[in-house]
């Protein structure tokens, strides 16, 4: 059972201070850690047990509204790289920042297919479904690149075809990662 953790450093207090908040519809982690007096419950502790098998795949099966997008977003900010400088900002007061993982440092690729509106024409989802696919990549890109090596961002990047987007950019990435551990050269458009 995960421990419920008031992300504040004063408890309400008589007319001085407001209670404290539940989170609202659509909040996310950033949302839980960013905000004072927000009541959540804590659930880093799973990813302490994600890591003791390095090589796992899980699949995440729950109702609408049971929070798989805010722990996707929790794994995604505990692992991000990028986010390193913000890591004791973010954790200090969660399970995890007191009981880090080997694993906490990795560059991360985070999509969010809930922008993407099905309720338009095809030819509307298709290009909402390109923008998104192409935008990910792009933020993916620009806030991991003192860790890559230099690119060509407009290169890698096909406004009308996301399929080729992402080949592009996973193999600048793949490139530059052995690059980065093998010493050969970095990819380049």
């Amino acid at each position: 059972m995960p421990t419920v953790l008031l992300l504040c450093t004063k408890l309400p207090c008589k007319a001085r201070c407001p209670p404290p908040l539940l989170p609202t519809c659509g909040a996310g982690f950033n949302h839980f850690t960013a905000c004072p007096k927000i009541i959540a419950a804590d659930k880093t502790q799973y990813i302490e047990a994600l890591d003791k098998d390095s090589e796992y795949q899980y699949l995440f099966l729950r109702p609408r509204r049971c929070g798989k997008s805010t722990f996707l977003q929790t794994l995604a900010s505990y692992y991000d790289k990028s986010m390193s400088g913000e890591f004791e900002d973010i954790f200090r007061d969660l399970y995890i920042g007191r009981n880090r993982t080997a694993a906490a440092s990795s560059l991360v690729l985070c999509f969010d297919f809930s922008r993407i509106s099905v309720l338009n024409s095809t030819e509307f989802t298709v290009q909402l479904f390109n923008d998104n696919i192409n935008e990910t990549p792009r933020h993916f890109l620009v806030k991991n690149w003192n860790f890559l090596q230099p690119f060509d961002l407009e290169a890698l990047l096909v406004k009308l075809n996301a399929a080729i987007s992402l080949t592009k950019v996973l193999v600048c990435l793949k490139y530059c990662l052995l690059f980065y551990f093998h010493a050969k050269p970095c990819y380049r458009e």
